[in-house]
């Protein structure tokens, strides 16, 4: 049996390490200061213990070297001993270093030992003393789980099994906070953001408060520098009392609170510590991530803050004119986004950077990429920034193949799905097919008296959905149909050998039973709920839209069963 064992003790002793500071005669220009702030050695039988903090959350345990001062200060950890090793053990900095240590195993015995290193910075000189000896733990018996005694432990198998109920959350588990600690959910059948932001915030200081830079950390904010430039801009954001961007004074980047910047830090780094977690264990059960790209990004965001060149904007950084759609099937009067719109011409100069990276950043952490509003590439619908309504917009050509053969040179491996729905021109199919792009179809519109130009063949290249987050639930749908529209359903279902009385989940394995390489049915159909489910409607703005949650995933579990007799009555795979 394989088991995850973490280990936790209890504080044997909470001495701080004393700071010898030099006093200058007016001020100074550095001053030293260290700490442990974690524990966590992985290996069976290995026990340390130290003067200073410690916590459980970490592979090493870590030295903190803050600089308390002004300027740059230069450090070396001297006299230390042959069975405690140091990542590094020389540096310089202006904020703070982590320096984490491991153990020589081989070198240890039954016998406690004991290192006194020292952190020196000039004339500073700080102590550090570290305790170690090696025992040998009782046996466990299996299914064991005991936290805050000493052990926390569980099976493997287990672990990857947990249902939500007994969720507890990630940051209990990386040791940042108690289980008590972690916030409760508010009880409500809608997602209510606020509430659970506030619930959230002091659980996030408390988490932020122990956590411990390790060499993870510091590679993860080497590689993404735009991770500091957000951090920035949401600090920022809380400095000014949440004003956009555009309200902000010339030097809103001067006189930050550093801590903050750094908490805003660690938030990225934990998600996406998560998220890839996540990732990866849906990886090995076969299933593969899509994520979404919108078209356009919003004024008060990092992306137009950091790149106002690449937009249509007056000196005063306000939009000159604004994206939306003109009238369609969901609004007659367009929809106004409101969203910049982008300076193509200076972007191609620069080889379309800010695009190109932001869809390599979306390929590296999804497995599919989808572009929505893909059309947009061919020609955009733009409107004056005056105008209320969507109306008065004009449609302009976009990029187009010049873009795409930039995208593709740099990037020629990414999987890309369009969204190309809605009245479009021969063009954007043209452009489309060229590279191979998966279109999209929904399958509600197919049977759709009002939209006759939705009508599709079934094709391989493409993903078809029962419906998306823009659509009623099929349930929702069909309740709001004409007999006559839901005798059309039945005889296709009844041509096709589809046998359910269930009109909602006959279109479930009508899709299913078409030749596209994906086909995706949102987990409302599945449930076979109704209109009160629906995610988002298209036009509008603010509640009810996307506060729809899921909150019983056993009934989930229980529809199971019929979603297995649909795959295997089509074929796309033996069961679930």
């Amino acid at each position: 049996m394989h088991i995850l064992i973490l280990y936790a003790f209890h504080i044997m002793s909470f001495v701080l390490s004393y700071l010898l500071y030099v006093l200058l005669l007016k001020n100074f220009d550095s001053r030293l200061f260290t700490g442990f702030q974690c524990l966590f050695i992985p290996k069976r039988g290995l026990h340390l213990s130290h003067m200073g903090f410690f916590q459980k959350q970490h592979t090493n345990p870590g030295l903190e070297i803050a600089n308390g001062g002004q300027g740059e200060i230069c450090w070396e950890i001297k006299e230390t001993c042959d069975w405690l090793l140091f990542s590094e053990k020389e540096g310089k900095t202006a904020l703070q270093d982590c320096v984490l240590l491991t153990v020589d195993r081989e070198k240890l015995s039954g016998e406690e030992k004991t290192c006194t290193f020292y952190v020196v910075a000039g004339e500073e000189k700080v102590p550090v003393c570290v305790r170690a000896k090696r025992e040998e733990l009782p046996a466990l018996p299996g299914h064991t789980a005991i936290s805050r005694k000493g052990i926390f432990a569980i099976d493997a198998v287990n672990y990857a099994e947990k249902k939500a109920g007994d969720y507890k959350g990630e940051a209990a588990e990386y040791g940042l906070l108690t289980e008590e600690e972690c916030y409760a959910v508010p009880t409500s059948d809608r997602i209510l953001y606020e509430a659970v932001r506030k619930k959230k915030e002091p659980c996030f200081r408390i988490a932020y408060s122990r956590f411990q830079k390790d060499t993870v950390y510091m590679e993860f904010i080497e590689k993404e520098p735009w991770v500091r430039d957000y951090a920035v801009f949401c600090t920022c954001k809380k400095k000014y009392g949440y004003t956009c961007w555009t309200e902000w004074p010339e030097d809103a980047e001067t006189e930050l609170d550093e801590d903050e910047i750094r908490f805003e830090m660690f938030l990225q780094y934990m998600f996406i510590k998560q998220w890839k977690e996540l990732k990866g264990y849906a990886n090995t059960k076969g299933i593969r991530i899509m994520g979404d790209v919108p078209f356009y990004v919003g004024l008060d965001s990092l992306d137009v803050w950091k790149n106002k060149e690449n937009f249509q904007l007056d000196p005063k950084g306000y939009p000159i004119a604004v994206a939306g759609v003109p009238p369609d099937y969901f609004s007659s009067t367009g929809q106004r986004w409101g969203n910049p719109i982008y300076d193509w011409e200076r972007m191609k100069e620069e080889g379309y950077n800010l695009w190109i990276q932001r869809l390599q950043y979306s390929s590296n952490i999804y497995d599919l990429v989808r572009i929505d509003h893909f059309r947009a590439f061919d020609t955009y619908w733009k409107i004056p920034a005056s105008c209320k309504t969507a109306i008065e917009g004009a449609w302009i050509e976009g990029p187009s193949y010049d873009f795409f053969d930039c995208l593709l040179k740099a990037s020629p491996d990414m999987q890309i799905i369009v969204e190309d729905l809605g009245d479009l021109r021969e063009e954007v199919y043209s452009l489309r097919d060229h590279y191979g792009f998966k279109g999209m179809k929904i399958l509600q519109f197919s049977f759709d008296p009002n939209e006759t130009n939705n009508r599709f063949p079934d094709r391989k290249n493409m993903v078809l959905y029962t419906g998306t987050h823009d659509n009623l639930p099929i349930q929702g749908w069909l309740d709001l149909q004409t007999a006559d529209t839901k005798a059309t359903i039945a005889e296709v279902l009844k041509t096709k050998g589809i046998a359910w009385e269930d009109l909602a989940w006959g279109m479930v394995e009508l899709a299913n039973a078409s030749i596209a390489d994906i086909v995706i049915v949102p987990v409302q159909d599945i449930l076979g709920l109704d209109a009160k489910a629906r995610i988002n409607t298209p036009g509008t703005m603010g509640s009810p839209n996307w506060e729809w949650k899921m909150e019983d995933f056993s009934v989930f579990c229980e529809k199971l069963e019929a979603l297995s007799k649909v795959l295997e009555n089509t074929g796309r795979k033996s069961g679930v």
